[in-house]
């Protein structure tokens, strides 16, 4: 299934401005797009925007049946 990936800024004024009213930036991607296995794992890297991070949520879903799954963290500020 598509993954959603929702990059919530510290500053909304970072975002583009066709996203601002959504409040996140919208990097959905099919696994195929940025995704390996390794080692019997499934890895995925995406480039993340230059801005600050306050959140981030990510997923998968369907058009049919909704999310499968979903996971939001604030990044590590270290």
């Amino acid at each position: 299934e598509r993954f959603f990936l929702h990059i919530v800024p510290d500053a909304a004024s970072d975002l583009p401005s066709k996203r601002r009213r959504a409040g996140f930036d919208n990097l959905d991607f099919d696994f195929q797009e940025h995704g390996a296995v390794v080692d019997g794992g499934c890895v995925v890297l995406v480039p993340l925007p230059r801005y600050g991070i306050a959140r981030i949520r990510t997923g998968q879903f369907n058009a049919d049946w909704g999310i499968a799954w979903r996971a939001e963290f604030a990044p590590d500020r270290h």
